[in-house]
């Protein structure tokens, strides 16, 4: 009995493994995706033609290649019949965990170049290529009609094949194991190549339409004759011959017999606005002739077509409520200026933003800080506003608490994550900087990249490391909870799943990871974008799906969605373009709109998710590219101007602008149908409670309450002693220092200067005591007066004269020092000017020299159609002088009648004239 797995369960694919089993010689595990619920319930309701109505039952149905074996399950073939298409790119890794050394891998699909990728994976495998014939439909999940064919062709041959193709004829398929199975394979691609593309071109003709309209059979023809030619160059001798006719018209002939209509499958599937077979079926063939040499002018043509055709399926827009959402970018007045944005190259947002506040990394001198705004402050920023300033390193992240709009974590260079409480009186403050954290969370071996907050247990915060790990820090006990490590190189970025059980993380080493984030384990695994310039990821809201951005070997700019149960492959690409910057990719929810925006583009794409699809909906343009963006939480919308998402663009180094994407509606009333309940900034666990294991779903609030209210900010409660063990509710402001009491004057360089970060011990396990205060007057206890003598004084004297000397000697030190500081500060403002003109001349390098690019495609677009234009005009001409030529032949023949026809004439008149001549 062989066990077999059929990856690819669709209508193709389940009457063949159908008929595998009627056999009673196998059975078959069936992966099913879509159509699971259905099948696993049901099975498949079969109605066939050829061997009558029946509901087949796999012997199993599973989700998943791995759900397939994890019974420990050995197959002895696996069967793909998935489509190969181009979005999808190399799937043969999908099978990967049920390959073992004795499996045969089957391959049942349309086109040319299928096995490479498999027989570079597997190279110690039979992968065995399959060309099949059935009259094959599924109009909805689980049902299934079947015309009145079933013919399989297989090979190379192997006794292992032979018996498999045995079992397939037991079950009432026409099956054969072929020698020269390319060549079978080629002559299926001439009927695929011209009657599956036509139809397409000519907009929706079925075979009798192509074949009863001239100018349709004449391009089916001149189509077959090009892959015939095309294959038996490749083959090295002629294509098989069918029903007796040698060349293309045996296949028109069986298609031109009476009664005969034919629906190709790529009709079928345009008509659908399912992705086509194309590359495949002409791609990859016009690739082959391009390297033999072979001229395919007609097979170019229909390609480029097809080609425009399926760009214009992808920007079909279907019914939607957010079809005609569009951006505005803010007057600037309600803009944020006068800003020292970060120049640190690290891949950031820059930018984090809440219902309160709106927080930038800052460009500091002599260590790292960012800047906290309060919304209400919008406007040109005043030069002595306060920042965060503990850090020692610049600061690479930020990041607001999703349940306390004044708690904000940052992470920097300095290798340390901390995490602070906004003052109440921060905008009233003077030059006076927030140096204290609440918490600093040490023990990273490198800089602090990114850092995130669970969004649904408090005080857990994830941060990630250059050191290649990712620490869950339980924040309120100051402790590691879990570490996640196993990457090979930098993290690029992390993201939480919904209910924060699980982490994501993509790497400089081109791997995409799945964390469960309390026990460190990862989950899943794969392989990501193939590019150098690193990715991103991030979750589909509650959906087992994510998507990541990054580039791929070539350096074009791609968007994959993944299936998070199933890492081996994306489930599908897009190729956005060839630009230089990178994808940051945010994803509201409620909307189920993936917006995507890159770095040094003007431009941001938003895209909805709907049935695994990502469908473009339109593009935000500026003529101000952006640095970085961060996202207002959906609590803190303007719902009352049907606003569905607001970034805060960071549009230069000193300029932060929003922008709002709205749905064009009257808002006299709540608009329910577009704002689903969205978080309510709530915790639904503590710390204790999650890392106890619980599972909870988020909080969420009703958003008409925010039409009724406006947004939604969250505070904590108040603060409660130090002996707390809760951050927003433990840390208290330390008493004012000296220093802080009396500060001195700002210093007069152009990058300001920062406090000294204070000397953090390693981080407490437990709640730390409470400082004892500061002594009191009552408490401080005067000093005995002593009488000095005169011999004292003169002591006294001169030691006060020495120290004044050394005082002296040291401010003039001090001096120097500060004037060095103050050129070393200009020469950094100098280096980095020159470095962002530099900058600048490498955009406009990239710039130009994708607009040359352009230029050159054009040019060659345009010698191509040239060429086309002249090979048209050449076969017409070749017609016309061979329609001259049978002309020249009529003339020749009329010419040599009229000489005959004169010389009979000539001889009669001579005949003529002797018989008068004799008669006179």
């Amino acid at each position: 009995m062989f066990k077999v797995l059929l990856f690819g369960s669709g209508a193709l694919g389940s009457v063949f493994a159908w008929r595998l089993q009627e056999s009673g010689k196998a059975e078959v595990t069936a992966v099913c995706r879509s159509n699971y619920e259905a099948v696993s319930q049901h099975g498949f309701r079969i109605t066939s033609q050829m061997y009558g109505d029946h509901i087949y039952q796999p012997s199993r149905v599973v989700r998943s290649v791995e759900e397939a074996v994890d019974d420990g399950t050995s197959y002895d073939f696996i069967v793909v019949c998935t489509k190969a298409l181009p979005n999808l790119g190399d799937n043969s890794g999908l099978i990967t965990s049920a390959v073992t050394q004795q499996t045969v891998i089957l391959l049942i699909q349309n086109g040319i170049g299928i096995e490479g990728p498999f027989l570079t994976r597997y190279p110690d495998n039979a992968v065995v290529s399959v060309v099949a014939y059935i009259d094959v439909s599924q109009p909805e999940d689980g049902v299934i009609e079947h015309g009145g064919k079933s013919v399989l062709a297989m090979g190379p041959p192997s006794p292992r094949l032979e018996e498999l193709a045995q079992a397939w004829r037991d079950g009432g398929v026409v099956c054969s194991v072929a020698e020269n199975i390319q060549a079978l394979r080629w002559l299926k691609l001439a009927w695929n190549a011209s009657f599956n593309t036509v139809a397409v071109a000519s907009g929706g003709n079925d075979s009798r339409k192509m074949l009863d309209d001239p100018e349709c059979r004449q391009l089916v023809q001149r189509l077959m004759y090009e892959v015939y030619r095309l294959g038996e160059a490749v083959t090295g001798a002629p294509l098989p011959v069918m029903r007796g006719i040698d060349g293309p018209e045996a296949l028109i002939a069986e298609t031109d017999e009476p009664g005969v209509v034919v629906v190709p499958s790529m009709l079928m599937d345009f008509l659908a606005k399912r992705p086509l077979e194309h590359a495949v079926i002409l791609g990859n063939p016009i690739a082959i002739a391009r390297d033999l040499g072979v001229d395919v002018p007609c097979m170019q043509a229909v390609y480029a077509l097809q080609a425009s055709l399926v760009v214009l399926m992808a920007s079909i827009v279907r019914a939607s409520k957010y079809r005609h959402v569009f951006g505005t970018a803010s007057k600037r007045e309600e803009c944020y200026e006068n800003l020292r944005v970060s120049i640190n190259a690290w891949d950031t947002n820059y930018v984090c933003a809440n219902p309160k506040y709106v927080a930038v990394n800052w460009n500091a001198g002599g260590g790292g800080a960012f800047c906290v705004v309060p919304h209400s402050q919008a406007g040109k920023l005043r030069g002595d506003f306060p920042l965060f300033s503990a850090h020692s390193g610049a600061v690479l992240d930020t990041a607001f608490s999703p349940f306390d709009d004044d708690v904000i974590a940052s992470g920097a260079e300095d290798h340390q994550a901390m995490v602070w409480r906004v003052p109440a009186d921060l905008a009233e403050r003077e030059e006076e900087d927030v140096t204290q954290p609440l918490v600093v969370l040490g023990g990273h071996g490198r800089k602090v990249g990114h850092v995130a907050w669970n969004p649904v247990a408090e005080n857990v915060l994830a941060v990630a490391s250059s050191d290649h790990t990712v620490k869950i820090w339980d924040v309120g006990q100051v402790v590691v909870k879990s570490t996640l490590a196993g990457f090979g190189d930098s993290i690029m970025s992390i993201a939480w799943n919904h209910d924060g059980t699980l982490l994501a993380a993509t790497c400089r080493d081109k791997r995409l990871r799945i964390f469960d984030a309390r026990s460190g384990n990862i989950v899943q695994e794969g392989a990501g974008h193939l590019g150098v310039k690193g990715s991103r990821v991030v979750w589909l809201g509650n959906e087992p799906r994510l998507v990541t951005t990054g580039f791929s070997r070539t350096s074009d700019r791609e968007i994959y969605l993944w299936d998070s149960m199933n890492l081996a492959a994306p489930i599908s690409k897009l190729n956005v373009d060839m630009s230089a910057g990178m994808l940051m990719p945010f994803y509201d929810s409620g909307s189920s709109m993936l917006y995507v925006a890159g770095k040094g583009d003007g431009n941001i794409r938003y895209y909805e998710y709907t049935d695994d699809k990502l469908y473009l909906l339109s593009e935000y343009s500026s003529p101000e590219p952006q640095r970085g963006l961060g996202v207002m939480p959906k609590r803190g919308v303007d719902v009352g101007k049907c606003e569905v998402m607001r970034f805060f663009k960071v549009a230069s180094n000193t300029l932060v602008e929003p922008v709002s994407f709205r749905v064009p509606r009257k808002a006299e009333t709540f608009q329910a149908d577009i704002y689903p309940p969205a978080h309510a900034g709530r915790p639904a666990l503590s710390a204790d409670q999650y890392f106890a294991g619980q599972d909870a779903e988020p909080v969420l609030v009703d958003m008409e309450s925010l039409f009724r209210d406006g947004p939604l900010v969250v505070a904590g409660e108040a603060p409660a002693p130090a002996s707390a063990t809760k951050f927003v509710r433990c840390a208290t402001k330390p008493p004012p220092s000296e220093a802080s009491q009396n500060p001195p004057p700002p210093a007069q360089s152009p990058v300001r200067r920062l406090s000294p970060a204070p000397q953090v011990a390693p981080p407490p396990v437990e709640s730390q005591t409470p400082p004892s205060p500061p002594p009191t007057a009552a408490t401080i206890t005067p000093a005995p007066a002593v009488v000095a003598s005169n011999e004292e004084a003169n002591r006294l004297r001169d030691e006060n004269a020495r120290l004044q000397a050394q005082l002296g000697q040291v401010q003039a030190q001090a001096g120097d020092a500060q004037q060095r500081a103050q050129r070393a500060e200009q020469a950094a403002a100098d280096s980095e000017q020159s470095l962002r003109t530099v900058q600048a001349q490498l955009d406009d390098a990239v710039q130009k020299a994708a607009k040359d690019a352009d230029a050159l495609r054009a040019q060659v677009d345009a010698a191509t159609q040239s060429a086309d234009e002249y090979k048209a005009r050449l076969v017409k001409a070749e017609d016309t002088a061979k329609e001259h030529e049978l002309n020249c032949q009529g003339l020749e023949k009329e010419l040599r009648d009229a000489i005959d026809a004169a010389n009979s004439l000539a001889l009669a008149a001579e005949k003529a004239a002797d018989s008068l001549q004799a008669s006179q």
